[in-house]
C-alpha cells in the first residue's frame, strides 16, 4: 500500500497499485427509425413522415471509476434519447 517516504532512495520505486485493466467495449451511438407507409401518409396529406429514436453512450463495459469516461476526455459520460419526427409536406 503507498506509505509516507522516510528515506530517498525509496522514492524510486516502481510500484503497480494505482494500475488496472484499461480494456472497455462502449455502445456509443444507436438510432431507431421507422418510416410510415405511403398509404397512411396520403390519408393525412403529407408527402412523408418518419419517427426516430437515437440512443448515445447506452451502455459501457469497463474497469473505471463510476461515470468516469475511458476515452480519456476527463469529462462524465452523459446518456442521451433523443425522439422526433420528420414530415415533409
Amino acid at each position: 500500500y503507498p506509505r509516507l517516504l522516510t528515506a530517498v532512495e525509496n522514492n524510486y520505486s516502481i510500484s503497480d497499485f494505482w494500475l488496472f485493466n484499461g480494456a472497455y467495449l462502449r455502445l456509443k451511438n444507436i438510432m431507431f427509425g421507422y418510416t410510415l407507409p405511403s398509404s397512411t401518409v396520403q390519408k393525412l396529406q403529407i408527402q412523408n413522415a418518419r419517427i426516430y429514436c437515437s440512443l448515445t453512450d447506452l451502455y459501457s463495459i469497463n474497469n473505471y471509476p463510476t461515470g468516469y469516461d475511458p476515452e480519456g476526455t476527463g469529462f462524465i459520460i452523459n446518456k442521451s434519447l433523443n425522439l422526433g419526427i420528420s414530415i415533409s409536406f
